[in-house]
């Protein structure tokens, strides 16, 4: 007679968790779809990757750990990469992938596709994300193991609460289940709590370069986006340049001065009254500009000639 629950033997110095994902991998030809939550300082990052490194020691930051579901797809599509059965994955900060409502879907259709097709792979997959609901409905239905991280101890060792779970595709719902441990000599327990040691200090050390070298280029995208929408909306509340002011606006972009101008465009004017005329109508304009809301300032050249110049971008 078989076990109801998912049940594991304990075993020295490795965790239930640990165990469970080898039993899963390596006996029952199936896979670890795991989703590590928590809120924001409660160790999701440290616990995924203490149990990964308990796994496999030879777990490899650059191969096997990623921040972009771009970078995941590209490499888990790689050939040889599934070699071994087991193979760890782990998917961390997907929360700032999935928060994207540009690209929600898409990424959450490639990890769904990921799921449904890979399954002879025999991988181990771990993704961390505040809560559940950040995934679309196909990816949950397909989850089957959880973990709560709970931080850590006075040890250093990281905290968290495991759990499988079970979609029941007739009631439309997800079912969890608690691991249950069993022990010699001692009657069997409910997994209430694991205890992961963190990986060697150079490991750790490793992980939080890389993860400051993404959180730099995450911070600096998310500013190139706002300066662009910035500017964006700048240009939509500036009334739109008159024909007669584009030239002088085009002059100014270039960089003119007012001789340069007047030698340019206005070459055929040949009478010096009607040149007068041009200069001052060309400083009408510049003003003409400036009512509408363009930052010109005006200037000289290195020969002393006036020149203008316009600041926060052209239209």
């Amino acid at each position: 007679m078989g076990y109801k629950w998912p049940t594991v033997t304990l075993k020295p110095n490795e965790s239930p968790a640990v165990t469970w994902f080898n039993k899963q991998t390596q006996t029952r030809n199936n896979v670890i779809n795991g989703l590590i939550t928590g809120t924001v300082g409660q160790g999701k990052s440290y616990l995924g990757l203490s149990l990964l490194y308990q796994k496999n020691p030879e777990f490899n930051l650059n191969e096997q750990m990623f921040f972009s579901a771009a970078k995941l797809m590209k490499t888990i599509n790689r050939e040889g990469f599934f070699a071994k059965k087991g193979k760890e994955i782990f998917y961390d900060e997907s929360a700032v992938d999935l928060a994207n409502t540009n690209w929600q879907q898409l990424i959450c259709k490639a990890i769904f596709s990921f799921f449904l097709t890979h399954r002879s792979r025999n991988y181990v997959f771990l993704m961390c994300s505040p809560q559940m609901n950040y995934l679309t409905k196909p990816i949950r239905t397909l989850i089957n193991f959880k973990i709560k991280a709970l931080g850590w101890d006075k040890n250093n060792k990281s905290l968290g609460v495991p759990f499988f779970q079970e979609w029941n595709g007739d009631m439309d719902k997800a079912y969890t289940k608690r691991l249950i441990v069993r022990q010699k000599s001692q009657p069997s327990q409910f997994c209430n709590q694991i205890r992961v040691p963190l990986p060697p200090k150079p490991f750790m050390k490793e992980y939080e370069r890389l993860k400051s070298e993404f959180q730099a280029k995450h911070a600096e995208d998310l500013c190139n986006q706002l300066d662009a929408i910035e500017n964006k909306d700048k240009d939509i509340m500036k009334p739109p340049i008159a024909k007669g002011l584009r030239d002088v606006y085009d002059d100014v972009v270039d960089g003119l001065s007012l001789n340069q101008m007047m030698a340019g465009r206005y070459s055929n004017i040949t009478n010096e009254e009607d040149k007068n005329k041009m200069i001052i109508m060309i400083r009408v304009r510049i003003k003409s500009l400036r009512d509408k809301g363009y930052d010109i300032v005006t200037e000289q050249n290195s020969y002393g000639e006036t020149k203008w110049e316009l600041r926060g971008g052209a239209s």
